[in-house]
């Protein structure tokens, strides 16, 4: 990571809560079916041993090595 990388990934996002923008319903729909789809692929492919912390971990390490 260069240093301007390094700045945008420890400055947080500008965001307003609660969000003051309407969802539209198209986005709803999409937002639910991506659900559904993600919650049957995970019934599917069931746990796979391991953490979601320790598979994060795995994967940064591996972009690290790759890297040089």
């Amino acid at each position: 990571m260069n240093n301007e990388e390094i700045g945008r990934a420890n400055t947080p996002p500008k965001l307003k809560l609660p969000s003051t923008e309407r969802v539209s319903p198209g986005e709803i729909a999409r937002r639910r079916a991506l659900f559904s789809r993600v919650m049957r692929l995970r019934e599917e492919i069931g746990s796979i041993g391991i953490s979601t912390d320790e598979l994060i971990h795995q994967a940064r390490t591996e972009a690290d090595e790759s890297e040089g």
